[in-house]
C-alpha cells in the first residue's frame, strides 16, 4: 500500500444480506499507530455509554496492543506499522445507495477482477490490488451510484 493508492471497503457479513462495497478512500498518508494515537485521539478505541467499540487507533500511549483491541496478538507489530490517514473518499450513504451497491456488488468486482466468486471475499480475497484502470472502473461506478445514474 503506497501513497495514492485507493482502498475500497467490502461490508461486513451479516446473515441475510448481501455484502456490498461501502465506499473508498486514498491513501494520503501512512503512518505509525503511535503516531496515530497522538495525532487521532478521537480514533482511538473505546466503548461507548451503549458498550459499543468505536476507534480504529489500537495501541495504547505506550504503543502497547490496547486492551480493548480484540485481534490476535500475532501480527500486532506489523498492523502498528501502516496506520493509513485518508485523503480524498467516497461513501455510500442513503438506503438507495446502500441497495444498489448491494445488488451490483459481486457483478462488478467479477468484472474487474476477472474471476467468479459467490461471495466478494470468494473474488478479492484479502488484501488484493488492482491497476489503475480497475480503479477507474470502481470510482466511476460509485460515482453513478452516488449520482443516481
Amino acid at each position: 500500500m503506497s501513497v495514492g493508492d485507493w482502498i475500497f471497503v467490502v461490508s461486513g457479513k451479516i446473515e441475510r444480506f448481501q455484502q456490498y462495497i461501502i465506499g473508498g478512500m486514498q491513501v494520503a498518508e501512512k503512518i505509525s499507530a503511535l503516531e496515530a494515537h497522538a495525532r487521532f485521539p478521537e480514533n482511538r478505541l473505546s466503548l461507548t455509554a451503549e458498550g459499543l467499540l468505536v476507534g480504529n487507533v489500537v495501541v495504547s500511549k505506550d504503543g502497547d496492543k490496547h486492551p480493548l483491541d480484540t485481534h490476535p496478538k500475532d501480527g500486532f507489530d506489523r498492523r502498528v506499522e501502516n496506520f493509513i490517514v485518508g485523503g480524498k473518499s467516497i461513501n455510500l450513504e442513503t438506503p438507495e445507495q446502500v441497495q444498489r451497491s448491494r445488488n451490483e456488488t459481486l457483478p462488478i468486482l467479477q468484472r474487474v477482477v476477472g474471476k467468479a466468486g459467490n461471495r466478494p471475499i470468494d473474488v478479492i480475497g484479502r488484501m488484493s490490488k488492482i491497476g489503475e484502470l480497475e480503479v477507474d472502473t470502481m470510482l466511476a461506478w460509485l460515482s453513478d451510484i452516488k449520482s443516481g445514474k
